[in-house]
């Protein structure tokens, strides 16, 4: 506690000890308060207009949201700025007031300051209380191109909503109060891929302020990334194990393989046979998708043959391909018990059909067989040098699978037509070559398989 000194306006003040009588010329002004807040849940702040000598007993008879309160610190005694801790916490948009004391004392001429009530104005900014982002991409942990973001959040107080950003791009935000306030952005191709940032800035009703920064992360198997992919996945080719015409009854397969044009790894594929949805997997990373039919009690009978369509492959960013075809050999489906699809047609006009398909079929074979053999020669030249550098599969359709048909030809492991296409036939016409060398019988033309037919073996 400071003692207070005799002072007397515009007269002699005794120096004690001295003798001597010095003479002001008029009073100085008593300090003032030039803002009084409060900078934090215990804590206000007060800015002197000079500096002040203060202690905790000057700050009594707090009202409103502060009734109760009392000064346990005070700290910056001696400067203009001086901060109190108060006994409790209160929220940030707490109103109130407190009674500051005579007790408080100028540094510089040791006057008193006079006794006062002051509005205790909030100047923290309010906070956020909960947060949350999702996409509306069935992977869930990306938003692809034309895919939504939803963005959700409360705040601890009414506030109004300064800016916002999704992805560096304002957007317009719904709700009022404290919320829940909510706000959308559509992913587009150009977009930067990156992990996606949310900005927000808010304000409560005296303008305090807070900014904050967010990034979406969803729960995928790739740490939550979310990208923007530029362009759509492409498949090449949808084949099947069914080589040889013929109609599937229960407890029949046929095993699908979708190649897309370049390994898609954690894409997702869809597409029925016969309307039976069917469930595609990969070994190798994307390279291909395999799903099987089975053929089962409560299906649908087809009379015709029926080729597999509509399928699509969505790749690890949302982006979807275009719809697809298979096209090698169709089957037709008999399930026992279950009627046959709508159609006039009886079993021996439908048998009678089957055995003209398979009349059909081999003629072609013999036509083609026969044409091969006289073009053997020329191709076993062409096929002679040839340099293979890319991975070939089921599926592929490109002139490295007719150099590869020719080499195969050339060299008495294949025997079918020379398309291009690397169908069935030509995967058994690979295992034989691999069989050959000592090269696992994978099927399809690796980096040990290329090395063995650059090597001309």
């Amino acid at each position: 506690m400071f003692r207070r000194t005799i002072q007397f306006a515009g007269a002699a003040t005794l120096a004690a000890g001295f003798g001597v009588f010095a003479f002001a010329g008029s009073a100085f002004a008593a300090a003032t308060i030039q803002s009084l807040k409060l900078t934090g849940p215990n804590t206000i702040t007060i800015v002197f207009s000079q500096p002040v000598y203060t202690s905790p007993g000057d700050y009594t008879d707090f009202t409103g949201s502060f009734a109760g309160e009392t000064v346990t610190a005070v700290n910056g005694s001696g400067s203009n700025t001086i901060t109190l801790t108060l006994s409790g916490s209160v929220g940030s948009n707490a109103t109130g007031y407190v009674t500051v004391g005579t007790n408080v004392q100028d540094v510089g001429d040791g006057q008193y300051f006079n006794s006062a009530t002051w509005n205790i104005i909030p100047a923290i900014g309010p906070a956020f209380t909960s947060f949350s982002i999702s996409s509306n991409s069935s992977n869930g942990a990306f938003a692809g191109t034309n895919d939504t973001l939803t963005v959700s959040f409360s705040t601890n107080e009414s506030v109004n909503i300064i800016s916002m950003t999704i992805a560096g791009h304002p957007v317009s935000v719904s709700g009022g109060a404290m919320g829940p306030f909510t706000a959308s952005y559509t992913m587009q191709s150009g977009d930067v891929q990156q992990t996606v940032p949310v900005t927000i800035t808010i304000a409560d009703n005296s303008n305090n302020q807070t900014s904050a920064s967010f990034t979406y992360s969803g729960a995928g198997t790739n740490g939550g990334t979310t990208v923007v992919a530029a362009g759509a996945p492409v498949i090449s080719s949808i084949t099947s194990n069914a080589n040889t015409t013929g109609v599937l009854t229960n407890g029949n397969s046929i095993t699908f393989t979708l190649t897309p044009l370049s390994p898609e790894p954690n894409a997702r594929v869809t597409g029925s046979y016969n309307g039976v949805p069917l469930s595609w997997a990969t070994t190798n990373g994307g390279t291909n998708y395999i799903a099987t039919y089975v053929v089962a009690a409560g299906q649908s009978s087809q009379p015709v043959p029926l080729q597999i369509s509509g399928v699509t492959i969505t790749d690890q960013n949302g982006n979807v391909s275009a719809a697809a075809s298979g096209y090698d050999v169709q089957k037709t489906i008999s399930v026992t018990g279950a009627a046959v699809a709508a159609t006039t047609t009886d079993n021996s006009t439908l048998l009678a059909q089957i055995q003209a398909l398979q009349s059909q079929l081999a003629a072609l074979q013999t036509q083609t067989a026969g044409g091969a053999s006289a073009n053997n020669s020329t191709s076993a030249n062409r096929a002679a040098g040839y340099q293979f550098n890319n991975f070939l599969g089921v599926g592929s359709q490109n002139a490295d699978v007719t150099a590869l048909q020719e080499r195969l030809t050339a060299d008495g492991y294949y025997s079918g037509p020379i398309t291009g296409y690397f169908g069935t036939l030509t995967e058994a016409g690979v295992e034989s070559f691999q069989a050959a060398n000592g090269i696992d019988t994978k099927g399809y033309v690796g980096p040990s398989t290329r090395a063995a037919l650059n090597a001309g073996k």
